[in-house]
């Protein structure tokens, strides 16, 4: 697509809707979703490619790296990590990376921000207006956090692709936070209780994320339980109620449509674990253990399910 600026929006759509759909034969993910992620993409690529060591990518788009057909996620969660990092100056950064021109026809205009609260941290949700020439194709949202670093575990570096067959450039390597304080971060927001009434979380995505983890990753189990409870007392001192059961359980009854909901789009789980009842198992064994006093011993099998 680079090789000839395309004459139209028209033409660039046709092109563009071409070859997601022709991946989307081969992955069967979405053409939609295909190209929405593209648009992520490239609003990524301008991230990391202006300030590479400044940002981190969190929440599900980092997932969607990892794993192609993990459960889409329509947000972008940048943290803005340096020592007086605030969240004002994060969106400033964030605008003008997303102003640089890269080698792929489009545009990224702000289209407006908002105050929000993520985790307990204060954040700006910051939209754009994904552009060709013109005419708007699409809105990205980016949820942006400032903080100081502190994850548990390493940050991972990976290589930024493309989500199909298409010549546009560069795609930068990315920072993304590490899977165990992914891990800390779900199982954290599962069991938080909200409003006067206490209200259970509804949060179902993040079960679904943390099945996907357990079948396809590796962890240090005192690395990942560390994380976990470190997160728990950040997030009590912030106000926050929250109180880890003694063993893996469901925050209230509604979970089991609202799980297979969830799960029903994430093509990446069997069939056995898009229902609550087939992921229960699975659940208890790897979620269990991080909720105790003592971390589990050894690493996360993948092969065997179980933490040895």
């Amino acid at each position: 697509m680079t090789s000839e600026r395309l004459p139209s929006p028209q033409a660039f759509m046709s092109s563009l809707k071409s070859r997601a759909a022709n991946s989307s034969r081969l992955t069967g993910v979405p053409t939609g979703e295909l190209i929405e992620r593209y648009y992520h993409r490239r609003l990524l690529a301008r991230v990391f490619h202006s300030d590479s060591d400044g940002w981190v990518l969190k929440g599900g788009q980092a997932l969607l790296v990892r794993w192609p057909r993990a459960r889409y996620s329509t947000d972008v969660d940048l943290l803005r990590v340096s020592e007086d990092a605030t969240v004002d100056g994060a969106v400033e950064a964030l605008l003008a990376a997303a102003s640089i021109e890269l080698d792929d026809h489009l545009r990224f205009d702000h289209h407006d921000t908002s105050h929000e609260t993520a985790a307990n941290r204060p954040s700006r949700k910051v939209r754009f207006k994904v552009m060709f020439g013109l005419r708007q194709l699409a809105t990205v949202s980016v949820d942006v956090v400032a903080a100081e670093l502190h994850p548990v575990g390493r940050l991972t570096v990976e290589q930024l692709t493309a989500p199909f067959a298409i010549d546009s450039s560069p795609w930068p390597e990315i920072r993304m936070w590490p899977l165990e304080d992914h891990v800390a971060d779900k199982i954290a927001a599962m069991y938080e209780r909200h409003r006067e009434r206490l209200l259970p979380s509804t949060r179902f995505k993040d079960l679904v994320d943390l099945v996907l983890i357990a079948c396809h990753s590796t962890l240090d189990g005192a690395t990942t339980h560390r994380a976990l409870h470190a997160e728990v007392r950040r997030r009590t001192s912030a106000g926050t109620h929250l109180l880890l059961p003694a063993e893996f359980a469901v925050p209230d009854a509604s979970w089991t449509a609202g799980y297979r909901a969830a799960a029903g789009k994430t093509t990446e789980l069997s069939a056995e674990h898009r229902t609550l009842d087939g992921v229960l198992p699975l659940a208890d064994a790897f979620i269990t253990p991080l909720l105790q006093e003592r971390p589990p011993s050894g690493v996360w099998k993948v092969d065997r399910m179980r933490w040895e």
